[in-house]
C-alpha cells in the first residue's frame, strides 16, 4: 500500500502536447501539478489484512513536481518518511532518498505528451537503501469510468521497482485513480490502493506538515 517509509516502495501521473492558438489541449497534453491543498483519499486493500484508509495531502508544488505528505492516523509527530516527491506525475521518491538528477528530471518531462511505450530509466533506491535502476514506462491510454467523476481519459504507467507498481492516473484531476502493488495474479502481488475522494482543504490546518516538508524535503536542485 502507498503508506510511504524508507522501507516501502511505490506512485503518481498527468498529461502534455503543444497545440496551436485556440486549440484546446488534449487530456494527455502537458504536465500540470495538482493544486496545493489537494487532499486525496484511498482505500488500501491488502490480502490477509483489513482494508485501511490512506490520506495524502499536496503541501508544495513546482514546475515538474508535487510534494505530498501521508497524513498519519495514529500519531501527531511529523516524520521525514511521511513525505514523498512526485516528479512529472510519473515517478516518486521518499523524502531523504536519492532524488532524480537534473538530467533524469528532464527525461521525465520529455515523456510528455504521454504516449504508449515511452520510457526512461532512473537511479532509484531499493529496500535496503542502495541504488538500483528503475524503469518508468507508459503502458497505455484509455477511457475509464472513475466513480463519481464518470467516464474519463486516464493512462497506466509501470514503475519497475524490486516489485513493479502499476498506476492508473487521471490527468483531469492530476491524481492517481488506482495503484497496484505488483502484477495481478503473480506471487509478488500485494494489493492495491483505490481512489475514493478528492477535495481541497485549508493548508493552515496542516501548517506543521507544510513547514516540515518545505524545509526538509525539497532538494536544492528543485529551486
Amino acid at each position: 500500500m502507498r503508506i510511504l517509509s524508507a522501507s516501502v516502495l511505490g506512485l503518481g501521473l498527468l498529461a502534455g502536447c503543444a497545440t496551436g492558438p485556440g486549440t484546446p489541449a488534449g487530456p494527455y497534453s502537458n504536465y500540470v501539478p495538482p493544486v496545493v491543498g489537494t487532499l486525496v483519499t484511498y482505500n488500501a486493500v491488502s490480502e490477509g489484512e483489513p482494508d485501511s484508509e490512506i490520506r495524502q495531502l499536496v503541501v508544495a508544488t513546482g514546475e515538474d513536481y508535487a510534494l505530498y505528505v501521508n497524513l498519519p492516523e495514529d500519531r501527531t509527530a511529523v516524520e521525514q518518511e511521511d513525505f514523498f516527491l512526485e516528479f512529472s506525475g510519473l515517478y516518486w521518491h521518499v523524502c531523504g532518498d536519492i532524488a532524480p538528477s537534473a538530467t533524469e528530471r528532464r527525461n521525465l518531462q520529455a515523456m510528455w505528451p504521454v504516449q504508449t511505450g515511452a520510457e526512461t530509466t532512473l537511479s532509484g533506491t531499493d529496500l535496503a537503501g542502495g541504488q538500483m535502476p528503475v524503469t518508468v514506462r507508459i503502458l497505455n491510454t484509455h477511457e475509464q469510468n472513475v466513480g463519481e467523476f464518470g467516464p474519463k481519459s486516464v493512462f497506466d504507467v509501470r514503475t519497475d521497482w524490486e516489485t513493479p507498481e502499476i498506476t492508473t492516473f487521471l490527468p483531469e484531476k492530476s491524481v492517481a485513480v488506482r495503484i497496484d502493488w505488483g502484477e495481478k495474479d503473480s506471487a509478488d502481488y500485494s494489493g492495491y490502493d483505490q481512489l475514493t475522494n478528492v477535495e481541497q482543504v485549508d493548508l493552515a490546518t496542516y501548517d506543521a506538515y507544510v513547514d516540515y516538508g518545505v524545509s526538509r524535503c525539497l532538494p536544492a536542485n528543485l529551486n
